[in-house]
């Protein structure tokens, strides 16, 4: 039984079928990511995100055991963020939902006004996750989100934290099921 983070993890979403190359279908369901889950997201995510994302590529962040333990704390308080709204897809057989996190993708509400909590996030170990933060932050400036926001007359904007498919599941068209939902 799924446990509720938000008041709607216990509903699915979206169902889809997919057919997998190999010929193999795959029932596929997404839904809000329930509070018992967070540990299996940031496990799923630190292996099918954090290493390959080019971001986290550029910075070194993969190449480093104790940055990957240091962000891995980073990543379970972004999950647990009331402001994240984070769903998760799994293979469903039998109307049986399973386990197995196979695709994820996170966002987080920015309210016009608030700061930005990844500019809050200072005190750093390993040289690895301040160059993550710091090649952000560049990016970021390049099209601040408040200066956005005031252009276009926006209260709120969801930032995309990350869409994720594990290796396996790649190919099928996942992401797009995932993006219907944004």
């Amino acid at each position: 039984m799924l446990r509720s983070l938000s008041r709607n993890a216990n509903v699915i979403m979206k169902r889809t079928t997919v057919k997998k190359r190999d010929g193999t279908v795959l029932n596929l369901c997404f839904f809000d990511l329930p509070k018992d889950r967070i540990e299996d997201l940031v496990e799923f995510q630190m292996n099918n995100f954090v290493r390959y994302e080019l971001t986290f590529r550029i910075s070194g962040l993969p190449d480093s055991k104790e940055a990957l333990l240091e962000y891995r704390d980073i990543l379970r308080n972004k999950l647990s963020d009331p402001s994240a709204f984070t769903f998760i897809c799994c293979e469903e057989r039998d109307n049986q939902v399973l386990p197995k996190i196979i695709a994820s993708d996170s966002m987080r509400l920015i309210k016009r006004g608030e700061p930005d909590k990844d500019d809050m996030l200072t005190n750093f170990k390993t040289k690895e996750v301040k160059n993550y933060f710091r090649i952000l932050r560049d990016w970021n400036n390049l099209y601040p989100v408040p200066d956005l926001m005031k252009k276009y007359n926006l209260e709120y904007f969801f930032d995309g934290q990350g869409t994720a498919v594990h290796h396996d599941y790649k190919g099928n068209g996942i992401v797009y099921h995932k993006m219907v939902l944004r």
